[in-house]
């Protein structure tokens, strides 16, 4: 049975999803957006993630791979490797957010950031979608200082 390759492309969103179903009928996603490729958040990227949590000193569900797969009912995610941190997105009707800030080392999650709310700047079609869901108490602390573009919501 030859590759079946589907692509969808939202023009407006400036977003391709392209669905490849191979010969063992396995299903891989990937989406991306400018140039940077991000991947189907599913169970072969839980030791992926698993490794970058343990960067964090936290003890919180909301931080572990089954939480987080779980807000996956609401639309579809994905990841990339962004500056050496595991940023999660959360795609929902064209519209990206984070479920999480960067994971990985304080300064490469602090400078993924910024490269994460220019995807979703670019991505998304209203200022009141691009969104870091949940930072724990104990990280929101390192990102005081930070400077994000700012777009008002009107």
């Amino acid at each position: 049975m030859p590759v079946l390759s589907i692509a969808k492309c939202l023009t407006k969103a400036k977003i391709a999803i392209f669905i490849a179903l191979d010969k063992s009928k396995h299903c891989m996603s990937q989406l991306t957006i400018g140039d940077t490729e991000l991947f189907t958040f599913d169970l072969a990227s839980k030791p992926i993630l698993e490794t970058y949590l343990q960067q964090l000193d936290l003890d919180t569900s909301d931080y572990t791979f089954a939480a987080n797969y779980l807000w996956m009912s609401n639309g579809s995610g994905f990841y990339a490797i962004i500056e050496n941190s595991f940023c999660l997105f959360l795609l929902t009707h064209g519209q990206i957010s984070m479920l999480l800030p960067p994971i990985g080392a304080k300064e490469s999650a602090i400078t993924a950031m910024k490269r994460c709310f220019a995807l979703m700047e670019e991505n998304n079609t209203a200022p009141i979608y691009t969104k870091i869901e949940y930072v724990d108490e104990f990280l929101s602390v390192s990102y005081t200082h930070l400077t994000l573009p700012t777009t008002p919501y009107v």
